[in-house]
């Protein structure tokens, strides 16, 4: 659960700190308050990408800091492949220059990109609106069926490719195939 954010010169915040009770926390606020400012900068210290026009103006470096409680076993048992220590909380800090140099800590060890990125996906899932538009997409259409058939439609696939694969081995037309000799 994530408990505490800091942020730090991203956008229009110089210095933003926010603690997050147990429970359900709702970020609420007229167009342009900064809910979409706090939600990239979550983004940005669980290993996201940044526009670097999300630096606050004249500031050189962006920093957020994330701290994550009640970790599952499955959160430890990651961070202990990477030899990072854990008992009930996590971390994270991330800061990066103006020149795009990455400073990446948790629980004060040094991590890459993607051990932050294998970490905290096991943390956090952002959806944001619009995203249950996929359904429309094409490209999703396959996933979705796949994904309400569950583990059956692999079997099935499976058998499907095997009788596919066997079928392109008979020859169904012998004569044909001897008239061409």
């Amino acid at each position: 659960m994530l408990s505490f954010l800091k942020i730090n010169n991203i956008a229009l915040i110089e210095e933003l700190e926010i603690d997050f009770e147990n429970g359900l926390n709702v970020i609420t606020g007229e167009t342009g308050a900064g809910k979409s400012i706090i939600i990239d900068s979550l983004n940005f210290v669980i290993g996201g990408k940044i526009n670097k026009g999300i630096f606050r103006s004249g500031s050189n470096y962006i920093a957020v800091e994330a701290v994550f409680s009640n970790i599952t076993e499955e959160v430890k048992e990651v961070l202990r492949s990477y030899d990072i220590e854990c008992d009930t909380e996590i971390l994270i800090k991330r800061k990066q220059t103006l020149e795009g140099k990455n400073e990446l800590r948790v629980n004060g060890s040094t991590v890459t990109i993607t051990m932050l990125k294998n970490i905290t996906s096991k943390l956090v899932d952002i959806h944001g609106q619009h995203e249950h538009q996929a359904i429309l997409q094409d490209k999703y259409h396959l996933q979705m069926l796949d994904n309400l058939l569950g583990e059956d439609i692999v079997t099935l696939k499976e058998n499907v490719a095997l009788k596919y694969a066997e079928l392109q081995t008979i020859n169904l037309y012998p004569q044909f195939n001897a008239k061409q000799n």
